[in-house]
């Protein structure tokens, strides 16, 4: 205003006295807020991916990110020397001070090189990103998410292993609980070795040891099912379900993600370094209320469905 004050949406909304029929008027849409708890001060809102006609949908790329996270996660686990290779690779740059915008890039660079670049196409350089064998492995975007119900907001909560929770002021737009998402994947054989049911047989592989090194530390959460095979999707899931810490080190991941956040200055607020403690690193689990109970940021049900 005129004498230099900020203000926020719902302060001005009060402060310029508009009825509420012309507010209304200004919504595209609004949203249920589900179990959200504990609101002080200013709410953060995060808004989900959208179409040009606001439609929710999921990029491919975050789908194909996912699935090549948990093929290198399996082939680690399956091969002794693929998975003592990147070890010492990793244990070696742990141990060197790196500035935080490229520490771990080239042992991430090393291992992508031995998992995935190995067409070996003529004229090429070995291990460059022309060999890599995922792009035989083709996601599109998904379908559009149709319907305003299909959104809700979620408050994101930490929840420690002792099951203590703490209730942020962020809220994140996202998929209400039991919506289908719909991509388009294709996987040219001629240039990629997975089929589908090695892709689903790897879900399974790195849902066992994210149980094992991850949720089994954490009171009065469900393990994932060893029956169906799921994954996690979305920016609000969690470093283990993002990262390879854990398949390459097993139960030393704990050392070396502590040692990670260390030498990446994660803020001593978050309380990593005590994480040998809690026998896990991080210690903080990311979840949501939703009708009562408390569900994981971003797990999904996941199939395959052959066309």
């Amino acid at each position: 205003d005129k004498w230099g004050k900020a203000y926020d949406l719902g302060e001005w909304l009060d402060f310029a006295k508009l009825k509420e029929e012309a507010v209304k008027s200004c919504l595209l849409y609004t949203l249920d807020m589900g179990d959200t708890t504990s609101i002080r001060g200013q709410m953060q809102i995060k808004a989900c991916m959208k179409d040009p006609y606001g439609t929710p949908y999921i990029p491919g790329s975050s789908l194909k990110g996912m699935l090549r996270t948990i093929l290198a996660a399996a082939m680690i686990m399956e091969r002794d020397d693929l998975r003592s290779n990147i070890r010492k690779d990793l244990e070696r740059n742990l141990s060197v001070a790196k500035d935080k915008k490229i520490y771990l890039a080239d042992t991430v660079e090393n291992a992508e090189t031995k998992i995935f670049r190995t067409l070996k196409r003529k004229d090429s350089k070995p291990g460059g990103a022309v060999n890599d064998v995922m792009q035989g492995f083709i996601v599109g975007d998904s379908e559009p998410i149709e319907g305003r119900n299909a959104l809700i907001l979620a408050q994101k909560i930490e929840r420690k292993t002792d099951a203590a929770e703490k209730s942020l002021n962020l809220l994140r737009e996202s998929l209400r609980p039991g919506t289908k998402i719909t991509f388009p994947l294709t996987v040219d054989p001629k240039l990629c070795p997975f089929d589908m049911g090695e892709i689903l047989e790897a879900i399974y592989k790195f849902d066992e040891q994210y149980n094992d090194n991850f949720i089994v530390k954490y009171k009065g959460i469900d393990p994932l099912r060893a029956d169906l095979p799921q994954v996690f999707l979305g920016g609000g899931a969690g470093f283990l379900s993002k990262t390879l810490i854990y398949p390459i080190m097993g139960s030393a991941g704990v050392d070396a993600v502590m040692t990670i956040f260390d030498k990446t200055k994660v803020p001593g607020h978050h309380k990593h370094s005590q994480d040998k403690k809690f026998g896990v690193s991080p210690h903080i689990i990311k979840c949501t209320h939703y009708k009562g109970k408390t569900l994981q940021f971003g797990l999904c049900e996941f199939a395959i469905e052959e066309v």
